[in-house]
């Protein structure tokens, strides 16, 4: 039973991913349809261009050559290659390259070029025990098929270019260290000030769950850097900082047993520090931006009267433990992962939910007793009409399920909410698949254009 089960909601997720909307109707509250492309800002897809579609045809093919599946990998190549020959030829090669260097790892310095017209995917392959040069040539138009593959000696591999950015003007910014929280155990996060504001509205940013860095990295990209720099090159001010237990790791510290300690302490502190610093004054806006996870504290903060609005991003008021339930099971299904292992996981939840495992019990890398703490923060209907709230949904998210739809309903209907979705992009704001989210992180990318200027546009509207 249980096992049917477990394939149903698998089954369910990969229903999800594949349409958000079938099931649930959306948030009818204020909501805003996705902004119309505007003359003065770069679309969605020029971010990146075709570029980003040359680089995720390389991820395929190494993904498959990683995995052994050479067979795949040779369907990628043009037709007019023997796809026996090719697929022999191609699993000698990167065998080559495994004797060599061991077992692979990792792909970065990622870069994608016109080389006489033709598509031409760069990068460096690191494996256990060195690295290497990866080098694909693509045939000149789509469909895009391979035409050569080469593993080149590091000299020949140019440095990555970097992503076009069209909302970021360094020379715009200030980027100040600020130290906050106990002295016993300090934090330096980086408030990107906007050179020539006086009093900016402040952006303070929080993180999804677990271990997180200031940029919130994934993959190869930074997303919270991206909306950062964005909104200073523009005179909104940003604060970045790394969660308390990407920097403090060790399981046995109250972090990371304790989600007051891990994410609404610092939250505290950085607003105070702020003030005492002289970089947040009254009447001056503070804006909380919450991702993800975080924003199952929002509710909590907004009863504090501590910021004067919110922005949520892919937001989520359902229990953690669900999310990453569904986020495990949608990767196992893509790796076709032991189904006994999410049998045990799901069994292990069932416990947490009837009283009856143990709070040392690890979940998810954190001990059960976290997820009871976080309870007390569970999300309530918020009573504050006048409470400007930005809900920012990438509907290419892989995470995304309409069971979060009457949830936001629920909690934010006595507020003021504009909401906008943005139907091409994918969990971190770029141009994406939502199928393949690990590929779309080790894609170089940037936060769409659209999304910076929403998330501008509204909060000068405050």
């Amino acid at each position: 039973m249980r096992l049917c089960c477990i394939w149903l909601l698998l089954s369910l997720n990969l229903l999800w991913a594949l349409e958000p909307d079938i099931l649930v109707p959306r948030l009818k509250i204020q909501s805003q349809s996705s902004l119309e492309t505007s003359t003065d800002v770069m679309t969605d897809r020029e971010v990146m261009g075709e570029q980003a579609e040359w680089i995720r045809l390389a991820h395929r093919i190494l993904e498959a050559l990683q995995s052994g599946r050479h067979k795949d990998m040779a369907s990628l190549f043009d037709s007019g290659f023997d796809m026996q020959k090719l697929s022999t030829q191609l699993q000698g090669a990167w065998n080559t390259q495994v004797m060599m260097y061991g077992e692979f790892q990792n792909w970065t310095g990622i870069s994608a070029v016109l080389d006489d017209y033709h598509p031409l995917v760069q990068g460096v392959l690191r494996f256990s025990r060195g690295k290497t040069g990866f080098r694909l040539r693509l045939g000149m138009n789509p469909p895009w098929k391979a035409q050569r593959i080469e593993f080149p000696s590091l000299k020949f591999i140019p440095e990555p270019k970097t992503v076009d950015r069209s909302y970021v003007f360094l020379e715009r910014i200030d980027v100040k260290t600020v130290e906050f929280g106990p002295a016993s155990a300090p934090i330096q996060g980086k408030l990107y000030w906007p050179k020539f504001s006086k009093s900016p509205p402040v952006v303070i940013f929080a993180h999804d769950f677990g271990p997180q860095n200031a940029t919130h990295q994934m993959g190869v990209n930074d997303p919270f850097l991206d909306l950062a720099e964005g909104l200073a090159s523009n005179g909104v001010a940003a604060f970045l900082y790394p969660k308390r237990s990407y920097i403090y790791a060790d399981p046995d510290l109250e972090s990371s047993k304790n989600p007051y300690h891990e994410v609404v302490s610092d939250i505290y502190s950085i607003l105070n520090t702020l003030r005492v610093k002289g970089h947040l004054r009254n009447p001056q806006k503070a804006i909380f931006l919450a991702y993800g996870f975080s924003s199952w504290f929002m509710p909590w903060l907004a009863n504090k009267d501590l910021f004067q609005g919110f922005v949520l991003l892919n937001p989520s008021f359902r229990h953690p433990l669900e999310i990453q339930f569904e986020i495990e099971e949608f990767y196992q299904s893509q790796m076709r992962g032991s189904v006994d292992e999410l049998l045990n996981l799901h069994k292990q939840i069932e416990k947490f939910f009837q009283g009856s495992i143990l709070p040392d019990q690890p979940l998810f890398g954190y001990p059960s007793r976290y997820f009871k703490i976080l309870e007390g923060f569970s999300p309530q209907p918020i009573e504050k009409p006048e409470l400007p709230v930005l809900l920012l949904f990438a509907k290419g998210d892989y995470v995304s399920n309409p069971a979060d739809e009457p949830e936001y309903l629920r909690i934010l209907a006595q507020t003021r909410v504009s909401r906008y979705d943005f139907e091409h992009l994918n969990r971190m704001f770029h141009v994406g698949d939502k199928l393949n989210p690990r590929r779309d992180f080790y894609t170089p990318g940037a936060v769409s254009p659209r999304v910076v200027k929403t998330l501008y546009n509204w909060i000068l509207g405050l």
